[in-house]
């Protein structure tokens, strides 16, 4: 997983959005971006085929 860092975060908000968070916005947004990042290259590994996803759900809080 490769997290996104607040500048990368900070060049997103002014090239496409334009928002304009302030630092410290930048910085949670980065932190929130990495963990579903790592999320999303969690799931990408499994093999799912055709389950729905609040089967994948239930499954994995056991």
């Amino acid at each position: 997983m490769t997290p996104l860092s607040p500048q990368t975060v900070a060049r997103i908000d002014r090239e496409l959005a334009g928002v304009g968070f302030d630092l410290r916005e930048i910085e949670q947004i980065a932190a929130q971006l990495g963990a579903w990042s790592g999320e999303i290259e969690a799931l990408e590994g499994l093999d799912l085929g055709e389950v729905e996803p609040a089967v994948i759900y239930a499954l994995e809080e056991g």
